[in-house]
């Protein structure tokens, strides 16, 4: 499946996520047009900041099958988010069995001792989505679109529980393991994290809820700050659409953006903006 952007053309674009500790170039699907959200988390240079413990092309290296018509293989490894708002920051996470499953084939593989994985996918595909299961229940499940079109390695963040807990305790809330969360990293074409880009707040559900100035703090005003970060909890278990704005002046344009949200996960984003024209 391709996205298309405006008068029908293909809407993949190249972006470039240094500010937020992703140093390669990856591709992001953008548009006017209601899309569904791909995730892209490349590792093919040093793709987060921390010491020693940073994912790098060794310890997800691509396996593809090339352009002969063999199969696709897509190999990944697993990373703790600990900070929600520095998507970036996500440290490699040494932890086996895992379960990751491609959600349009219900294909499931684990993750080694290394928090490595990796599985073969049975027919040209440009996007899957992955569910992401920790059987300890110290990770939350996580709802992960990615894109495959054109780079088959991928970092996939986890989330714990508790960190969840307290930044929706820090907000007032507690979480329903009935509903769903979302966290979407909102960039311009560039990769850049977009600041002061404001969400729509969604029927029943709490947010949106911005990155604020210090770990872990989410904040009700203001819009999106430097990280880029627009959260919504307590959504249903359901496609979700979420509308963005941009401030008054701004050289980006608003969008919508559908987002696959499960029971008791948290769904996890790149939601890309085009340039005004």
């Amino acid at each position: 499946m391709e996205f298309q952007g405006k008068r029908g053309r293909p809407a993949k674009r190249y972006a470039k996520l240094a500010s937020v500790g992703i140093c390669c170039y990856l591709p992001i699907m953008g548009g006017r047009h209601l899309i569904y959200a791909p995730l892209f988390l490349i590792a093919a240079c040093g793709l987060f900041d921390g010491p020693g413990s940073m994912v790098t092309a060794a310890d997800a290296a691509l396996v593809d099958g090339g352009g002969d018509g063999g199969p696709t293989v897509i190999s990944g490894i697993l990373c703790a988010l600990a900070d929600l708002r520095l998507l970036g920051g996500c440290q490699k996470l040494q932890r086996s069995r895992i379960e990751i499953t491609i959600d349009e084939t219900k294909q499931m593989v684990v993750s080694d001792d290394s928090g490595r994985f990796s599985f073969t996918l049975p027919d040209a595909r440009s996007n899957i989505t992955l569910l992401v299961n920790d059987p300890t229940r110290v990770y939350l499940p996580s709802v992960l679109p990615l894109g495959v079109a054109t780079l088959r390695t991928f970092a996939v963040p986890l989330v714990a529980q508790e960190t969840v807990r307290n930044a929706a305790f820090s907000n007032g809330f507690s979480i329903d393991p009935r509903l769903g969360v979302a966290l979407a990293y909102v960039v311009d074409p560039l990769g850049q994290p977009a600041v002061g880009v404001t969400g729509e707040a969604l029927s029943g559900s709490i947010g949106p809820l911005y990155d604020g100035a210090m770990e872990n703090q989410l904040a009700g005003f203001g819009g999106t700050r430097a990280f880029g970060l627009v959260s919504w909890f307590e959504l249903p278990a359901i496609e979700t659409t979420v509308t963005l704005h941009t401030p008054d002046g701004s050289r980006l344009v608003g969008d919508k953006f559908k987002l696959p949200v499960r029971k008791g996960s948290i769904t996890v984003s790149l939601l890309p903006l085009a340039t005004r024209h």
